[in-house]
């Protein structure tokens, strides 16, 4: 079924996919055969002028390591996301944190985070140094 309406979410879609198998060097036949979906279809979905089920988004989203929900944001927030996520440590800090069980702990997670980023209270370089060694010894803690 060709989709002339590129405003569409396929379209959309179909962009995001191919921008973001571009961006980790993967061809399209490393993708097809990571995801289990013909070459044709990614090409033609690429293009815009193909659908995919659900499945079969699931599938590329998995291939690119990237989360679907991404594929399915606007524009101005998924740029927002995705620059989170694209440093290999914010992805890393993205799966720690989905990991920690409790709500009470993930609190106190995201407010160290903002109080640490907080751009009206830039922290003297000693003092981030400090910050530093105390959470390196808590993390020691946590493993001993």
């Amino acid at each position: 079924m060709t989709n002339n309406n590129h405003n569409s979410i396929e379209v959309r879609l179909g962009k995001r996919i191919k921008c973001r198998r571009e961006e980790l060097d993967i061809d399209i036949s490393d993708l097809s055969k990571r995801s289990e979906i013909p070459i044709s279809q990614i090409a033609s979905f690429e293009r815009g002028v193909g659908t995919l089920e659900v499945a079969e988004i699931q599938r590329l989203s998995s291939a690119l390591s990237m989360p679907i929900a991404l594929l399915f944001e606007d524009e101005t927030r998924q740029q927002k996301t995705y620059n989170f996520i694209s440093p290999k440590d914010g992805l890393a800090l993205n799966y720690a944190f989905l990991r920690i069980e409790n709500e009470l702990v993930r609190n106190e997670v995201i407010a160290l985070i903002q109080a640490l980023s907080s751009g009206d209270k830039r922290l003297p370089h000693q003092e981030q140094n400090d910050i530093c060694s105390k959470l390196k010894s808590f993390r020691k803690s946590l493993s001993d």
